[in-house]
């Protein structure tokens, strides 16, 4: 991936927002670009710069979003990878199937504004 093209797929995501929230119909959530390790699991090798997906604060690092606890974040947008990965896991899906998931929503978000520049 070209470093054009990466800087494009990152303003696409940070335009889809988090994708684990979106699964809770909470759309345009503000996210970070997320990147897997090798099978899923913290500590293990990171899959490379071009393979990644969008996720918030709390789905990501298990920060709390502005102005709530980890309680309400819990409760709300449900479980966080860095603090509960097996719920997570269950609840979104795996990786793959979140990686996935992202490569859909930025086709479906491209053929929608075919021939715009962002």
């Amino acid at each position: 991936m070209t470093p054009r093209e990466r800087e494009r797929r990152y303003y696409l995501m940070q335009r889809i927002g988090c994708v684990p929230c979106r699964h809770r119909g909470n759309f345009g959530q503000p996210a970070d670009v997320h990147h897997p390790n090798l099978d899923g699991h913290a500590g293990q090798k990171r899959l490379g710069d071009d393979i990644n997906y969008s996720a918030c604060e709390w789905h990501h690092r298990g920060q709390p979003l502005p102005n709530t606890t980890a309680e309400l974040c819990r409760t709300r947008l449900g479980p966080s990878r860095a603090i509960e990965p097996n719920a997570y896991r269950a609840e979104f899906g795996t990786e793959e199937e979140l990686l996935a998931e992202m490569e859909r929503l930025i086709e479906r978000y491209e053929s929608n504004f075919v021939g715009r520049v962002a």
